[in-house]
């Protein structure tokens, strides 16, 4: 009866991964993170932590260099965004603490969604500078 519960739990677990990814990489291909978002929001069926960790697994298909921080987007509004990050090892610098590449990552990645929020749709931005102390 043990090896049926957890056969079953894998089952269920492939299932829901196999799940996430296929709605990853369809929502991944909009160009409108504000409509990724509220697309997500409408889906009574999930948590709402789950709607935040499938956004930003999204928004990491799309900026490969955010997959290394973690971090979630709490809120995105046109021209707005707030996230949070959690300090891991990871992210970490010799001094324990979080290290300026990592926090300009989270910056770049919090802003940027916020930025991209207000273009048209023929509209394009890439970040070409920016500065930290």
């Amino acid at each position: 009866m043990n090896n049926f519960y957890l056969a079953l739990s894998a089952i269920l677990l492939i299932g829901l991964i196999a799940l996430v990814s296929v709605i990853s990489k369809k929502l991944g291909s909009l160009r409108d993170p504000l409509k990724i978002w509220e697309a997500l929001n409408n889906v009574g069926l999930l948590p709402i932590r789950m709607r935040a960790w499938i956004f930003s697994t999204v928004v990491g298909f799309a900026n490969p260099y955010s997959k290394s921080i973690n971090f979630r987007i709490t809120e995105l509004r046109k021209g707005k965004s707030c996230g949070v990050m959690k300090e891991t090892k990871a992210i970490s610098n010799p001094f324990r603490c979080v290290h300026a590449a990592a926090l300009i990552t989270f910056g770049e990645t919090v802003g940027g969604l916020a930025v991209f929020t207000l273009l048209g749709k023929k509209d394009r931005a890439i970040l070409t500078n920016i500065n930290a102390e």
